[in-house]
């Protein structure tokens, strides 16, 4: 359970990092459109998918920390107690 939750914490990490990149993409393509950068000649993108990119890459961020918050497992607050003779139930059946 524990590799699990660290392998998600790594997962959302790099997911973040990617978002960030793209934000930063589509803020400097904004940015040369609206005139207020000049166009670098090291800029390539294909600017009609960034948007959608954005989206399904902020999707998977939150499915990732959604599954995160699961992944918490069961807790148990109260103590088990083992009987020496467990209680007898009779049981009766009605047909």
């Amino acid at each position: 359970m524990e590799y699990k939750r660290t392998r998600l914490k790594e997962l959302i990490n790099k997911l973040e990092i990617e978002v960030k990149k793209i934000d930063s993409t589509k803020q400097n393509l904004e940015n040369i459109i609206k005139g207020k950068e000049k166009p670098s000649s090291s800029l390539i993108v294909d600017g009609s998918s960034i948007s959608r990119q954005l989206v399904e890459l902020n999707d998977k961020l939150y499915q990732l920390k959604e599954e995160l918050n699961f992944t918490t497992g069961c807790k148990s607050y109260k103590v088990f107690q083992h009987f020496i003779n467990p209680p007898i139930q009779n049981w009766q059946y009605s047909y």
